[in-house]
């Protein structure tokens, strides 16, 4: 079961970046550490969830690979800060049953509304911010292999995000996930473009962890963490800092990456 971090937590990570919401012009540069601020999203009302059984049905009247009803907001969003811009999505309302070809993580409202923002935004930096892993090999199913409730059960809706991408020569783009109990940095190679780094963290407030699945650029589980991701785009070259952070306050790992190494080969 998932609970509010305690007090204690909330003021020692606030102790080691002095917030604990976005903040803008430290340095050169902004920390995202709590993705706190939304602008409008799509209007979803006409995209039907892909639940047809009532929010009130128990969990049995599911079938395996269905994704459970949850309360609260349905409605993804993104925001601006700065040259970074920042698209949290809904994989879970909107989630089609994985069986079903072509089975759809977004629903056609969001993924249409994802796909033009995209297209559109003229930000150095775009974050693509997903509940469930992007990388296909980053969960076990209970039976063996790998799990579909994440995007591999959706390949086709995945393929058609990245390929635009490749095909708007769409630069600048970082993957975040969660799901998994643990710290995970991945890479996920594009042919024809850029390699898409994913970092996944969720295990901040949970004291059990996954085990480690599939191919990881790092992996971490031996306590809670939280990714932070700041960006430098005022001054030489741009670059966005990497860094997975324990609830002790260290940094467990950092990478910088520069923003050629976010451009596809040929896209000048």
């Amino acid at each position: 079961m998932h609970s509010r971090p305690s007090l204690a937590l909330e003021r020692k990570v606030g102790s080691r970046f002095g917030a604990s919401r976005p903040i803008a012009g430290e340095g050169t540069g902004w920390r995202l550490l709590c993705l706190l601020l939304a602008t409008a999203g799509p209007a979803l009302a006409a995209d039907a969830p892909a639940m047809s059984r009532s929010q009130n049905a128990p969990p049995e009247a599911y079938l395996p690979g269905d994704p459970l009803p949850y309360f609260g907001t349905e409605d993804p969003f993104n925001f601006q800060l700065g040259a970074v811009e920042v698209f949290m999505l809904d994989g879970r309302f909107y989630r089609e049953n994985w069986r079903r070809p072509g089975a759809s993580m977004l629903g056609p409202v969001q993924k249409r509304w994802l796909l033009e923002s995209l297209r559109r935004s003229t930000a150095t930096f775009k974050l693509l911010v997903s509940g469930v892993p992007w990388a296909f090999d980053s969960k076990t199913a209970a039976a063996g292999g790998i799990a579909n409730d994440t995007w591999a059960g959706h390949p086709e809706e995945r393929e058609e995000i990245f390929d635009l991408i490749a095909r708007e020569k769409i630069s600048g783009v970082l993957l975040l996930s969660g799901d998994r109990h643990r710290a995970d940095v991945r890479i996920i190679p594009r042919p024809g473009a850029y390699p898409l780094y994913e970092m996944e963290t969720a295990r901040l407030t949970n004291a059990n962890f996954h085990p480690p699945h599939g191919e990881t650029l790092f992996v971490y589980t031996e306590m809670q963490t939280f990714s932070v991701v700041s960006f430098e785009t005022r001054g030489g070259e741009p670059f966005a800092r990497l860094e997975i952070v324990n609830i002790e306050g260290n940094t467990v790992w950092q990478r910088e990456v520069p923003l050629r190494e976010l451009i596809g080969p040929g896209w000048r």
